[in-house]
């Protein structure tokens, strides 16, 4: 999952699963991504998942 965000990104470096965690806790500080109750599990925003959406040629 880290490598396809990563690939998904555009990042030039693999993308890991530490540098993974970080991007989710800047994510959520951001408001793209909100904290599930369930462990590990997050859940997008409505505007990024349409953002998203509308890229999904990109992977």
């Amino acid at each position: 999952l880290a490598q396809l965000w990563g690939r998904r990104k555009g990042n030039r470096k693999t993308m890991t699963y530490q540098k993974m965690a970080r991007a989710l806790r800047n994510y959520s500080r951001t408001g793209e991504i909100h904290k599930v109750k369930r462990k590990l599990t997050y859940r997008f925003d409505e505007k990024t998942l349409r953002g998203l959406q509308g890229d999904s040629n990109t992977l």
